[in-house]
């Protein structure tokens, strides 16, 4: 079900850890490929909901970011639509619902960017996040 009727369950930084980890990434893994030592990683998270459900913690999480791009945290970029209910704006939802967690991930990260998932418009957060990517892109310097 898709929209925001659906499941509250949510666990997208567990699908995120997952999708970066050993088991996948490596050889034979359905995602052997996918993050390369000589690219920027861009992680986008979009959700309605705080993710109150994914094992770990921000900095864990981050880490296991981190370690899959080589110790190299100027290898990644992470983006968020997320829930507003910890921003200083009005919120869509009929409770504002804050996204705690995800908002500590992406403020670990010196290249981030993120908006309210209630934005009317999404075009001036896209414009920031190509801005944040061309930014890491002209200072990434490969290790390996």
């Amino acid at each position: 079900k898709v929209g925001v009727d659906g499941s509250d369950f949510e666990r997208p930084m567990d699908a995120m850890v997952h999708a970066i980890g050993p088991d996948l990434v490596d050889a034979g893994g359905c995602n052997q490929g996918f993050v390369r030592d000589d690219a920027i990683l861009v992680v986008t998270i979009i959700t309605d909901e705080p993710d109150a459900h994914s094992p770990g913690a921000p900095d864990a999480w981050a880490e296991a970011l981190i370690d899959a791009k080589l110790g190299n945290p100027d290898a990644i970029v992470v983006l968020g639509i997320l829930p507003d209910g910890d921003l200083p704006q009005p919120t869509c939802m009929n409770e504002p619902i804050a996204a705690g967690s995800l908002s500590a991930f992406l403020d670990l990260f010196a290249a981030s960017s993120r908006a309210s998932v209630c934005e009317s418009d999404y075009s001036p957060f896209f414009v920031d996040a190509v801005s944040v990517i061309g930014e890491a892109c002209d200072d990434f310097v490969p290790i390996g």
